[in-house]
C-alpha cells in the first residue's frame, strides 16, 4: 500500500560514500537507508506512536513559522544535507544546510537534525531488511516503493 510522504532527510557524502536517508510517512512508517564505506543497509520501522506524535507536533509548529537558514556558498566537496516536510496546507518546505554549519543554525533548524538522529538511532537494534554492496563513489540512494513516486518527486523539487 502506498504511503503519503511527510518528512525526508538526506545526509549524503558522495566523497566518503556515507549516507543516512530517511523517508517518513504520515502514519509513522519510516524507510531508512544507512551507508558506510561500501555497504548500504535498509531498514523499515514503525515509529512508536508517542515519538511520532512529538515529531508531528514539532513539524506542524515549524511549518507555521518562518524558518530561516543561515546560508553561505558551499565549497567543493562540502556535504549539503537536504530535508523537507509538509506544512499544514500540505505544501512542501524544503531546506538545505551545509553539514559543517549545523551549529550555526537557529534551534528550530537544528531540531530537524535531532529528529533525524533519533530515527536513525532506532535502527541500531534492528536487522536490515536489505544489504547491498557498492563500489566507491557508486552509492545509489534508495527511494522506497511504498511511497507514492509523485510524492517523492514533488518533495525533492
Amino acid at each position: 500500500m502506498n504511503q503519503q510522504l511527510f518528512f525526508y532527510f538526506i545526509h549524503f557524502s558522495e566523497f566518503h560514500g556515507n549516507a543516512d536517508v530517511i523517508w517518513l510517512s504520515t502514519n509513522g512508517l519510516a524507510s531508512i537507508q544507512r551507508a558506510q564505506k561500501d555497504q548500504s543497509r535498509g531498514y523499515s520501522i514503525k515509529v512508536p506512536n508517542q515519538e511520532f506524535a512529538q515529531i508531528s507536533d514539532f513539524i506542524e509548529e515549524a511549518g507555521s513559522t518562518s524558518l530561516k537558514v543561515n546560508e553561505r556558498i558551499a565549497i567543493p566537496d562540502e556535504v549539503i544535507i537536504k530535508f523537507g516536510f509538509r506544512d499544514k496546507n500540505r505544501n512542501w518546505i524544503s531546506i538545505r544546510v551545509i553539514e559543517n554549519d549545523w551549529h550555526r543554525q537557529p534551534s528550530a533548524i537544528q531540531k530537524f537534525n535531532t529528529i533525524a538522529q533519533r530515527l536513525i538511532d532506532m535502527t541500531n537494534v534492528l536487522e536490515p531488511v536489505h544489504v547491498e554492496q557498492f563500489a566507491p563513489g557508486k552509492l545509489v540512494i534508495q527511494y522506497p516503493g511504498e511511497f507514492l513516486s509523485n510524492d517523492i518527486r514533488e518533495a525533492l523539487k
